[in-house]
């Protein structure tokens, strides 16, 4: 049985060239392929894949995305963010789209009884008046949060928390992928 891919983001404060620059320091296997923009391809030890993109937060900082295909212990992005770590620059308003998805072989979402983590932890950032909107995709399991924040700095952390501090992700429930969203043209509120 072929297990799905693991995603993990990190936002750094650097933007997307430099990002990918500093990232290439920290590979442990060759890279098959690196166009950028577009992700880069990078052969690991043990022989399976990792997809690393970079897409730009502001004018100032990057959201780093690995994609691996196996789950062992191949985690760049520690090192990785504490190497070009440093100060955000820029205080722009950001948005950041959290799309959500059942973890491969989860039933309904909806039943499950962590999905009440995931409640608290939107609610948390509705509290924190960050939420634009959150709410499922209709008749699946996914979903979609928009979140407003201050800058580079406030996006890193809302990232972080999203991977780390919502229990229906670290449990196993759902899934999570980050999106900076360069907002063009705006109407009325979602309320």
């Amino acid at each position: 049985m072929s297990l799905p891919p693991i995603h993990r983001q990190v936002v750094v404060p650097a933007p997307p060239e430099t990002a990918f620059r500093l990232f290439a320091d920290h590979l442990d296997g060759p890279v098959l392929m690196s166009q950028p923009p577009q992700p880069v391809l990078v052969r690991r030890p043990d022989a399976s894949t990792a997809t690393i993109s970079f897409a730009p937060v502001g004018d100032s900082a990057a959201l780093v995305t690995v994609s691996q295909s196996r789950t062992d212990s191949w985690r760049p992005l520690g090192a990785f963010a504490a190497a070009v770590a440093g100060p955000f620059t820029g205080d722009d308003a950001v948005v950041i789209v959290l799309r959500h998805s059942a973890a491969p072989g989860v039933g309904d979402p909806f039943q499950h009884p962590l999905f009440g983590a995931h409640a608290g932890f939107l609610a948390g950032l509705r509290e924190r008046g960050i939420l634009v909107g959150a709410g499922p995709f209709a008749g699946t399991g996914d979903g979609m949060a928009i979140v407003r924040v201050a800058g580079p700095a406030a996006a890193a952390e809302v990232v972080r928390a999203a991977h780390a501090d919502d229990q229906s992700v670290t449990g196993g429930l759902l899934e999570v992928q980050a999106r900076s969203w360069v907002v063009m043209m705006h109407g009325s509120s979602l309320a």
